[in-house]
């Protein structure tokens, strides 16, 4: 009769009831199933004490019923369809239910794509409903409510999978909508917002706050998305670009990020908050806010993804930066590329800068100093180069220029007036070493 039931599915049990037929009214009438079972050919079966199936002008309705499934879940389910495919609707309600088994108890009722967002899960339990309903030629849509927990779902570009602890969900519309999200992605755990619309231009936006993140692990956790392994002949003789995973060319993404403590190692980099762009081989961070104690570093960055490996670039200024007992403010540009100790060694970088208080050494006291920078490798070791500097020691102004040595020192060429000075220190402060017990 063209029901919408999947081949192969068989309904037992004790009928009660009549139905009848007009050429008005078409089928009428209700039966009522007692300790009926429900069977398909690939999935466990459903039992229910009760329940009442009516016929109303050639449609169709079953329940609400309490149905027992093998393995010890239960659900209320209760559908509808019509007898010449004009509509179809399905609606399943628990307090918890396996996410496979919301799969399999739908495809036992009535023929439905499959749930979003449920079917990229790998497993997980649902508390709350689902609905099905299909109209006329219009694509079938699903709805609910729910709260989704202990989940897990795959995500391209990410070197672990995303691990739901609870999450609230809302589908309608043909979008998504996850709140309250409780996940961790390897050792990062992360809370937030997502939301999928598929009439944005940008359809997937999220919400994301961690409390701590290592740079390390970040990179580990991306590493499928910042490198990719190419061929031989492509990399040796590039022959030909590589072609973008097809994950990657789709990716839209608009949101936020804030990472309560970003961190270097034992090093703390601050409290970090930005907007996060992902349109396909490109991510854009703008409104970047990175806060310690005196300290805030703004500007952006983009990463650009179409390469073997990642090229970053990055624009700002960072003000009150702690630097050998003094205080040093940085405005410029920055690009590197490559992972891990690449990223140093492809460092370009130049810029304007301005100190305060800075000891270059213990007899090396920097009052004032101002000039522009450049930074470039150089014998695979990035050097740093002052220009136009202007500092002031004591009473005296100087002027001059500077540059970095290979064993980590900085040495600057001064002149004021007829006097010279040659003033040296250590580039980057030096941490004892642990003494052995």
């Amino acid at each position: 009769m063209g029901a919408p039931f999947p081949e192969g599915v068989q309904v037992d049990g004790k009928v009660e009831g009549g139905i009848g037929y007009s050429n008005e009214g078409g089928l009428l009438g209700q039966l009522s199933l007692r300790n009926a079972s429900v069977k398909s050919p690939h999935s466990v079966s459903a039992e229910f004490a009760s329940a009442q199936v009516r016929f109303n002008n050639d449609r169709i309705s079953f329940g609400p019923a309490d149905v027992q499934l093998e393995n010890g879940q239960s659900a209320e389910i209760e559908g509808e369809y019509a007898l010449d495919n004009s509509h179809a609707g399905l609606r399943i309600t628990s307090r918890q239910l396996t996410i496979a088994e919301v799969q399999t108890s739908a495809e036992r009722v009535i023929s439905a794509p499959p749930i979003p967002l449920l079917e990229k899960l790998r497993q997980g339990t649902l508390k709350g409903w689902i609905a099905f309903e299909k109209k006329e030629d219009q694509a079938g849509v699903w709805t609910g409510e729910y709260e989704l927990q202990n989940a897990v779902m795959d995500v391209p570009g990410l070197a672990a999978p995303v691990r739901f602890s609870t999450s609230s969900v809302e589908m309608k519309d043909g979008g998504i909508q996850m709140n309250r999200v409780r996940a961790h992605v390897g050792t990062v755990k992360l809370e937030g917002d997502y939301r999928f619309d598929p009439s944005a231009g940008r359809p997937h936006r999220v919400r994301i706050t961690i409390p701590e993140l290592q740079l390390a692990e970040l990179e580990l956790l991306m590493l499928p998305t910042l490198r990719r392994h190419e061929g031989f002949l492509a990399r040796t003789f590039r022959l030909r670009k590589e072609a973008l995973p097809k994950w990657l060319l789709e990716r839209e993404v608009d949101g936020s990020i804030q990472v309560n403590s970003l961190l270097n190692g034992d090093a703390p980099i601050g409290e970090f908050r930005a907007h996060l762009v992902w349109d396909g081989p490109t991510i854009l961070l703008s409104n970047v806010d990175c806060r310690l104690d005196t300290m805030r570093a703004t500007g952006k960055m983009s990463v650009n993804l179409a390469l073997a490996a990642p090229a970053y670039r990055l624009t700002g200024n960072v003000e009150n930066l702690d630097y050998h007992n003094g205080q040093l403010d940085i405005d410029g540009d920055l690009e590197t590329s490559g992972t891990a100790q690449d990223l140093l060694l492809n460092i370009r970088s130049k810029g304007t800068f301005e100190g305060r208080g800075i000891e270059l050494g213990p007899e090396t006291q920097v009052r004032e100093i101002a000039g522009s920078y450049s930074v470039a490798a150089s014998g695979g070791i990035p050097r740093l180069l002052l220009s136009n500097v202007l500092l002031s020691q004591g009473l005296d102004t100087f002027t001059g220029q500077g540059s970095s040595q290979p064993d980590g020192h900085i040495i600057l060429e001064l002149t004021s007036g007829r006097k010279q000075v040659r003033l040296s220190g250590m580039l980057f402060p030096m941490h004892p070493e642990p003494q052995a017990r």
